[in-house]
């Protein structure tokens, strides 16, 4: 398995393959290592039979991001030059930053929020460097290589973490497997699990172009994933998976015959239609039931909260800061026998956080992503291209049952942010029926 310049015999335009960076590329891997949240528990400050304080607050944790914070900000200035051309990308990024600092207007900020807020651009920072260093391929592979470094870890720690059943579930549910959840030193199963999920859908697809040499151990190393997927116990990312792959085939499809795309929009609504239909039937073999574990008490008293200030939102991580004057406080108050740390839907908390503004302007980008990606993955006959499309689907379908694409420190937005620095522009298409835009660093030395 060679994960740094995948052997094609096949054009590739607009992701050519390149020496790697050694430096630039162990930045990449260990950017990647922490935004996963592999490290999470393992820095915490207590010992390894009882974590009694959240690792984010010790000063080994806090050393580490500063380090890559330091070395993402010295990497950008020190290639300014090459940099300076697409800064242009940066603007939408840049509009959702300040609409998330809009809700602090006129209210009393907790650092605590500002500084996370300060942490989720840097977030994107990272997604906007790793756009311009490397091309999409090189840093799916750092991913899916971290991903056979923590399947490996995962097993190799679980006499050290298999006793966490509160942290994994408080509710003390079973995994699909009928076994205790394991997420290792992940910081939440869902945070292990969608990790897992992205790093399967990347070796799917390797797996499927054949212009990309696999072996034996790639397909050991990607069901040894799909093993730790299960184990973790989270629900939503499995079922973000299945969602997904069907996609797979159905591309195969399509890409030789474009037609079938109309016949693929009317299976989804069928499928969709029948989802609903049996919904419960389909819950209860997860485990689960209609009420999404005090998801649809959230939806239902959501209005309440978001209707006080619609347009710019609370502010970033101002609604459920850690202070006894948060609006949180109230919402608990109406089930005080459940705490709840956020409302369980990246979209629900993107327009508590960010607004009205922020959310079009997610909702902005999202949309230019998946048109984008589209485009790319009909524009070649390299199935290696529908990693960026599967991606964004499965980020996009996930968010409704998690909140991490608005999370700081974490992957779901680097890889969201990184497809949409990364994919080419909707401009006018040169003669070789790729769009023109500015070339990357490696674009330009490939």
């Amino acid at each position: 398995m060679n994960f740094s310049s995948p052997s094609r015999r096949v054009s590739m335009p607009l992701d050519k393959s390149q020496p790697m960076r050694p430096l630039a590329w162990v930045l990449l891997v260990s950017s990647v290592l922490m935004l996963s949240t592999f490290p999470y528990m393992i820095f915490s400050k207590s010992d390894l039979i009882v974590i009694t304080s959240r690792a984010s607050e010790s000063a080994a944790y806090k050393y580490i991001w500063f380090t890559l914070y330091f070395l993402l900000a010295f990497s950008i200035s020190w290639h300014w030059r090459s940099v300076a051309p697409r800064l242009v990308t940066l603007i939408l990024p840049s509009l959702i930053l300040i609409s998330g600092a809009l809700g602090y207007m006129g209210h009393r900020v907790e650092p605590v929020a500002a500084a996370r807020l300060l942490m989720y651009g840097s977030t994107i920072l990272f997604a906007f460097w790793a756009a311009n260093r490397f091309t999409r391929q090189q840093v799916f592979d750092a991913m899916f290589l971290v991903g056979c470094i923590t399947s490996v870890l995962f097993w190799a720690l679980y006499p050290f973490y298999s006793g966490y059943t509160y942290i994994y579930d408080q509710l003390g549910r079973t995994n699909l497997l009928g076994l205790s959840p394991y997420a290792a030193p992940f910081a939440h199963k869902n945070l292990a699990g969608g990790f897992f999920a992205l790093c399967i859908v990347i070796g799917l697809v390797r797996i499927s172009d054949r212009a990309i040499r696999t072996g034996p151990v790639h397909v050991l190393f990607l069901a040894l994933m799909t093993l730790c997927l299960l184990m973790t116990g989270a629900i939503n990312p499995v079922v973000s998976l299945f969602a997904v792959l069907p996609l797979m085939p159905l591309l195969l499809f399509i890409k030789r015959d474009q037609r079938l795309a109309s016949l693929y929009f009317v299976l989804a609504s069928i499928a969709t239609a029948l989802t609903v239909l049996v919904a419960s039937q389909v819950l209860s073999l997860f485990g689960r039931d209609l009420g999404f574990t005090g998801r649809s008490f959230l939806v239902e008293v959501f209005p309440l909260f978001y209707g006080r200030r619609p347009l710019t939102g609370y502010g970033y991580d101002q609604f459920f800061a850690d202070s006894p004057l948060a609006p949180a406080v109230e919402l608990m108050s109406l089930q005080p026998w459940h705490t709840f740390y956020n409302f369980e839907s990246s979209y629900l908390q993107i327009l508590i956080d960010f607004g009205l503004i922020g959310f079009v302007l997610f909702i902005i980008l999202l949309a230019g992503v998946c048109i984008r990606s589209w485009r790319l993955a009909m524009s070649t006959a390299d199935f290696v291209h529908v990693t960026p499309l599967l991606l964004a689907a499965y980020l996009i379908v996930s968010s409704f049952g998690d909140t991490y694409l608005g999370l700081h420190n974490c992957l779901v937005p680097f890889v969201m942010f990184f497809l949409y620095f990364s994919l080419p522009p909707l401009a006018k298409k040169s003669s070789s029926g790729f769009a023109r835009h500015a070339p990357t660093v490696a674009e330009r030395s490939a």
